[in-house]
């Protein structure tokens, strides 16, 4: 499991952030990844909205694209993605891909990732 949110991923008050990440919460432990962008809004700024979206909540105000921050996921994921699919027995899957993905969040800058 790998949930993705960002620290501007809110309509009406930041504590909608720690919502996305319920599921993760949630989930028993084991093989669960929360990640969290910093500066990442739920449209990656308009980088995935269209011009004449209504701008009327916090999160969606207008900001430029969030190049960076996409970058990061894409990276993040096809690493999670590949760890997952690899011929490893599953415990030693999950060590790699751990070890893979907090690899990955610390080199690409400002990524929160939380294991479980």
């Amino acid at each position: 499991l790998l949930v993705q949110t960002g620290s501007l991923d809110f309509w009406f008050s930041k504590a909608e952030v720690q919502e996305h990440l319920r599921v993760f919460r949630d989930s028993p432990p084991g093989h669960k990844y929360g990640l969290v962008l910093a500066g990442a809004d739920h449209f990656f700024g308009e980088l995935f909205c269209w011009p004449d979206w209504p701008m009327e909540s916090n999160a969606t105000a207008r900001r430029p694209a969030q190049i960076e921050q996409f970058e990061a996921l894409q990276v993040i994921v096809a690493a999670f993605l590949q760890a997952y699919n690899t011929p490893l027995p599953p415990d030693r899957r999950a060590l790699w891909a751990m070890q893979t993905l907090e690899g990955m969040a610390c080199r690409r800058g400002p990524v929160q990732l939380l294991l479980r």
